[in-house]
């Protein structure tokens, strides 16, 4: 559900994930049709919260700034 009506944002999540891919090698072989990529270019809805991912991040002992 969480994609429900955003399957732009998820167009787009999937687009900079190809971009990443490729800075880093790999071949990308999961092309999507963008004429289904309708509805909300923002995702909006998270799984886990924003304060509980920072905690989680801050709690993995790295040097990250978070």
């Amino acid at each position: 559900m969480r994609w429900k009506g955003k399957l732009r944002s998820l167009y787009l999540r999937h687009d900079k994930l190809v971009e990443e891919m490729t800075i880093r090698g790999y071949k990308h072989h999961t092309p999507l049709d963008r004429g289904l990529a309708t509805g909300e270019e923002v995702q909006d809805v998270l799984v886990v919260p924003y304060e509980e991912q920072v905690r989680i991040l801050r709690n993995k002992g790295c040097d990250c700034k978070v």
